[in-house]
């Protein structure tokens, strides 16, 4: 069983909170609780109205998207340190990805609310977000290259690297398949 301080030190250590000012991992920290769910379990589905953000601590997960009017599809796989569910805390909006547990996981949720009060202690947590969003856009372009490859050989390597977290300059962490 995963205590809270170790979730804590997972995810303050790997990815893009471990990016962040001190203060303001400490403030995110300090508001989160820890879940845990089982393989294949929804997080959240599409459409699903504003929500809090997700840090994987453990296991994997699965963010599936429905461009247009398609049925979801597994986009891309979290790796522990990753965080997602973003984009409504900015917009208002309604989700526009899924997430599901690749296999049983822990994840770290930070409330809608507790976002909203970091933000309104500290204006920069926009510029930390856009951040993520970035490196996630970084991703998502780096998938979409990937899928271009002509060679169907060398498109599902460069995938499986993407997926381990190889590709582009990523720092090679390690894959939760």
């Amino acid at each position: 069983m995963l205590t809270l301080d170790e979730a804590k030190e997972i995810v303050g250590t790997r990815g893009w909170l471990s990016q962040t000012p001190e203060e303001f991992r400490r403030a995110v920290l300090g508001r989160v609780a820890l879940q845990s769910f089982k393989s294949g379990q929804s997080i959240y589905s599409i459409d699903d109205p504003p929500g809090g953000m997700y840090g994987l601590v453990s296991g994997s997960v699965k963010i599936s998207v429905a461009p247009g009017d398609d049925v979801p599809v597994l986009a891309h796989i979290m790796t522990p340190g990753s965080w997602s569910g973003y984009g409504p805390a900015v917009t208002g909006c309604r989700r526009i990805a899924g997430l599901s547990a690749g296999r049983n996981c822990y994840a770290l949720f930070l409330p809608l609310h507790a976002i909203n009060e970091i933000a309104a202690r500290d204006p920069l947590t926009w510029r930390y977000i856009a951040g993520l969003v970035l490196s996630d856009l970084k991703i998502t372009l780096g998938a979409m290259d990937d899928l271009m490859i002509r060679d169907e050989f060398r498109r599902m390597i460069a995938v499986l690297l993407r997926a381990g977290g190889f590709r582009h300059g990523d720092g090679g962490e390690k894959a939760a398949l």
